[in-house]
C-alpha cells in the first residue's frame, strides 16, 4: 500500500504469495507464521517485504525453505523480481530493547551437509516432554542413542507433521558422544545422492553413508517416486546394521502405509520396531507449553506469561506440539512484542484466526452437562440457587469452566445459571483459581473436566 493509502501491484502479488502460503502450511502453521505479511518498498527488480519479527522469517524459511519461497513468489509475481523477507524494523528495535528476545536458531557448527550438526540445543532428551502419546518413540530413540547392545538396532518413529519426531531424532544425534552419526532429510539425501552421481563422487558418498554408526532419516515420506534413490537407501540402511550400527527413521505414517515406497525398502524397514506418535492429551499438552514458556527469551528476560493464559492455550490449541509452539510465538509476538499485557482476553484474540473453525464449540450447555455428570448430581440442581457445599462448589467449577472455555461474558454467564448476578461469577472463578493451587481434589476435578470437554470440542463439528 502507499502512501495514500492504495492497493499496489506489489500488494496484489502479495496476497497472491500469502494464498499460496497459506495452502502450503496451514491455517494453523500460517496464522502463526505467515500473518501479518507486508510489502515495505518495491521497484523493477526487488519486492521487499516485511514479517513481523525475526523469527516470523526463521520459521517460514525452516518450514517452506527458501528455494520453495523463491519459487512460490516467481509464480505468483508476473514481472519476475526477487523476493527479499525482513524482520519490520519496529519489531527488531523492540526485540532489541527487551534483550533480543526472540528466539533464535543456534548457528549450525561446520560439518558437512546430511552429518548431524548438535546446533539445536533445545532439541535434546532433557527438553522432550514425555507423556502417553509418546513415551514408546521416547524410550525407542534412547535405546538408538544409548551406549553399550541396543535391544534392536532398526527402528521408525512414525506420527502427524509436528508431534516430535525430528527432536527425537535431533535428541539421538545430540545424545551419540563419541559416535558417527548421520543425520539426513529424505530430501537432502537424494538431493547429496544426485550430487554426488553428478560429480563422479558416488564412491565417496556411499561409503560416508555406510562408515556412520546412527543413521538417521527424517521425513522417510517425502522419497515416494525416488526409485534410484530408495534403493540407495535400502543398501545403505543394510550396510550399515550389518557393520553392528544403528537406523532410526522417521515417517508421517506406519510403513505399512507408505505404498509409495519401493517394496525392497519397505519389507526391510517392516520389520523395524515401529513406534508411534499420537496427539497429546491436555496434561501433556500443558507441560510442553511449560517447558516452551520457560525456555523463550522474553520470559528469561522478564516477560511474565501467566497460569491461566497457558492453561487456555493448552484447552484451546489440541493438536500437536509444533502448533503450540505456534500459538505461543503468535501470543508473544502480538501482544508483548507491541506493548500489550498477556492476559487471557489478549491471547484469546491473538489466536482468534488460527482457532477460527478448527474445533467444534463448546457451549455453556455442554459444560454445565459434564460437571453435573461428572459430579452425580441433577442438571436442576446445578442451576439452582441452593446454596449447600455439595452443589455450590459444583456450581464454581462450572462457571469458572465457562470463563475458560467460551467467550461469553460474565453477565451472559451468570444468566445462564439462573439468573445469578456477574459478580457472583467473578467469585466463583477467583474462588476455584485460589482452591486449585491449595486443594488437590479441586485442581483433579478441574483437570478431569478440562479433559472431558477438550474431548468434546475435539470431535467433528455437525
Amino acid at each position: 500500500m502507499n502512501d495514500d493509502g492504495m492497493i499496489t501491484e506489489a500488494d496484489r502479488v502479495l496476497d497472491a504469495f500469502a494464498d499460496e502460503l497459506r495452502k502450503e502450511l496451514g491455517q494453523q502453521a500460517w496464522s502463526a507464521w505467515g500473518a501479518g505479511l507486508r510489502v515495505a518498498e518495491a521497484d523493477g527488480v526487488l519486492v521487499n517485504v516485511y514479517a513481523p519479527s525475526s523469527l516470523h522469517c526463521e520459521r517460514l524459511s525452516e518450514e517452506v525453505g527458501p528455494r520453495k519461497l523463491k519459487a512460490m513468489w516467481q509464480k505468483v509475481d508476473p514481472r519476475n523480481r526477487a523476493l527479499r523477507l525482513e524482520p519490520e524494523p519496529r519489531a527488531a528495535a523492540t526485540a532489541e530493547a527487551l534483550g533480543d528476545g526472540l528466539a533464535r536458531p543456534a548457528p549450525a557448527n561446520d560439518a558437512p551437509d546430511g552429518v548431524a550438526k548438535r546446533s539445536s540445543l533445545s532439541r535434546t532428551f532433557d527438553s522432550f516432554v514425555v507423556g502417553h502419546a509418546n513415551k514408546v518413540a521416547h524410550a525407542a530413540a534412547r535405546a538408538i542413542a544409548a551406549d553399550g547392545e541396543p535391544p534392536f538396532r532398526l527402528a521408525v518413529v512414525h506420527g502427524p507433521y509436528g508431534c516430535g519426531k525430528s527432536h527425537l531424532l535431533s535428541s539421538v544425534a545430540a545424545d551419540a558422544h563419541g559416535r558417527e552419526v548421520l543425520y539426513f532429510n529424505a530430501d537432502r539425501f537424494r538431493a547429496e545422492y544426485v550430487k554426488s552421481l553428478k560429480a563422479s563422487t558416488g564412491l565417496e558418498f556411499k561409503d560416508r553413508v555406510r562408515a556412520a554408526d546412527i543413521l538417521l532419516i527424517d521425513d522417510l515420506h517425502l522419497l515416494g517416486g525416488s526409485k534410484s534413490t530408495q534403493t540407495e537407501l535400502y543398501h545403505a540402511i543394510n550396510d550399515v546394521l550389518s557393520e553392528g550400527g544403528r537406523v532410526l527413521v522417521a515417517a508421517d505414517r506406519p510403513v505399512d502405509d507408505l505404498t509409495e515406497l519401493d517394496p525392497r525398502l519397505r519389507s526391510r524397514l517392516s520389520g523395524a520396531v515401529g513406534c508411534p506418535i499420537e496427539r497429546p492429551d491436555l496434561d501433556l499438552r500443558r507441560r510442553i507449553l511449560e517447558g516452551m514458556s520457560a525456555n523463550n527469551p522474553f520470559v528469561k528476560r522478564g516477560l511474565e506469561i501467566p497460569t491461566e493464559v497457558l492453561d487456555f492455550l493448552a484447552s484451546a490449541v489440541t493438536a500437536l506440539p509444533r502448533d503450540l509452539e505456534a500459538a505461543l510465538a503468535t501470543v508473544i509476538t502480538r501482544t508483548a512484542l507491541i506493548g500489550l499485557p498477556v492476559t487471557r482476553e489478549t491471547a484469546r484474540e491473538a489466536l482468534s484466526e488460527m482457532l477460527a473453525g478448527t474445533n467444534r464449540r463448546v457451549t455453556v450447555e455442554d459444560i454445565q452437562k459434564a460437571v453435573a455428570s461428572y459430579h452425580g448430581m441433577q442438571l436442576t440442581a446445578l442451576l439452582s440457587k441452593r446454596r449447600t457445599r455439595d452443589i455450590v462448589r459444583p456450581r464454581q467449577e462450572a462457571m469458572y469452566l465457562c470463563k475458560e472455555f467460551t467467550t461469553r461474558s460474565l453477565p451472559d454467564i451468570a444468566r445462564r445459571f439462573g439468573g445469578m448476578d456477574h459478580t457472583t461469577v467473578m467469585h466463583a472463578c477467583k474462588r476455584v483459581k485460589d482452591l486449585m493451587k491449595m486443594d488437590p481434589t479441586v485442581r483433579s476435578d478441574i483437570d478431569a473436566l478440562r479433559r472431558i470437554l477438550t474431548e468434546q470440542r475435539e470431535q467433528p463439528s455437525a
